[in-house]
């Protein structure tokens, strides 16, 4: 399928440099599924890391999901002995979804493929995370250079050093990363108060409205809307419509506050100009692809509007906070990022792991970004 395998291997060294050998550590024992059907009962604390988004992602085209899932390896030895299965939850320590992606495009497949994935996974009690995570981080590493996936890129980590010293030794190199925090519960002591970016909006325009999506065809018009907006932003690989219509049918009968999926519409006469996804993840919230035709209905603020909605759905669900995970890239200026914060949200200093499979190129970044 790829014409990358045709080349001179020669060639394909220059370009990509050497696979790595995953040196698996003696005490876990990594186990990587690409298919719901053989996934086990997994831990399911961490939304990004659950078996849920991985079928979400399973039915879209241009995503494949990989859960790297690694096990005790004395447990599993007790467990082979015994004539047991050796692969349940009650051996694994800890658990990683990886998202390979791949864009739309005329240029080699290597080069419109990313690897993604959201925060450190989910760890048993008692484990050691770091050892853990290395390997883990080993396998998701050899496994997406074999992929001949351009970059990997790990965001949404859940404090800054996380894993600096992993990530330095596996050849990853951090982008300083701003991260966007609202405080619900302080924002509920305040009473609901508006954000800089609201109150510049007076009263809700005529014809103007702000609901959750409540079918397909709605997600479908606010696919079309997101799609027409990331169409140039490189940034973003979009996933298609189908995983957002997975996720909204999965959550539409739930009940639960602690994991669930929402699609918010803003609306001008039944069109969608706005809106936003979220996430609950337990007690805090994640907005995470947002979208607004600002330009052509500048007057009617569907950015703002959209904003608010997504600040007031989370204080009527009960999340202690609402993290926007994309603020734009991070150029000292940047537009994007200056509109969150006037919602009262607070800043911080975050990293971005990224890997590029092309040795070369990789090591010059990492030379770029050395600290």
């Amino acid at each position: 399928m790829y014409i990358v395998y045709f080349l001179p291997t020669f060639v394909q060294y220059w370009l990509f440099g050497n696979s790595i050998s995953v040196s698996m550590s003696s005490r876990y024992v990594i186990r990587i599924y690409s298919s719901s059907e053989e996934l086990p009962l997994l831990f399911d604390s961490d939304f990004f890391h659950s078996a849920t988004l991985f079928s979400a992602f399973e039915c879209t085209v241009g995503s494949t999901p990989f859960m790297f899932v690694a096990y005790d390896r004395e447990a599993v030895d007790r467990a082979m002995q015994a004539g047991e299965d050796p692969y349940v939850r009650q051996h694994i320590a800890g658990q990683i979804l990886a998202i390979l992606r791949r864009r739309k495009g005329i240029l080699l497949p290597h080069l419109m493929t990313q690897g993604r994935i959201y925060g450190e996974g989910i760890y048993a009690e008692g484990v050691d995370k770091d050892a853990v995570f290395e390997s883990l981080l080993n396998a998701i590493t050899e496994k997406f250079v074999k992929r001949l996936c351009l970059y990997v890129e790990f965001s949404n980590l859940s404090t800054k050093m996380f894993g600096y010293r992993i990530f330095r030794t596996r050849g990853f190199f951090p982008v300083r990363w701003m991260q966007i925090t609202n405080n619900i519960e302080e924002r509920k002591g305040h009473g609901g108060s508006k954000g800089q970016g609201a109150e510049n909006v007076k009263g809700e325009p005529k014809g103007i409205r702000t609901c959750l999506a409540e079918n397909k065809e709605q997600v479908a018009q606010f696919y079309t809307m997101m799609r027409n907006y990331y169409r140039f932003k490189l940034q973003r690989i979009l996933p298609r419509r189908r995983f957002f219509e997975e996720l909204q049918s999965t959550f539409a009968q739930s009940d639960s506050h602690e994991d669930r999926h929402l699609t918010l519409l803003t609306l001008y006469k039944e069109k969608v100009i706005g809106g936003c996804t979220i996430v609950v993840n337990g007690k805090d919230a994640y907005l995470w692809y947002i979208a607004a035709r600002r330009k052509v209905y500048k007057k009617y603020h569907p950015a703002t509007l959209t904003v608010e909605h997504a600040l007031c759905i989370a204080e009527e669900i009960g999340v202690e906070h609402l993290h926007f995970m994309n603020t734009g890239i991070p150029f000292r200026r940047n537009a994007y990022r200056e509109f969150l914060l006037q919602f009262g949200g607070t800043p911080s200093s975050s990293y971005r792991w990224f890997r590029v499979s092309i040795g070369w190129l990789n090591k010059l970044l990492r030379w770029i970004y050395r600290e």
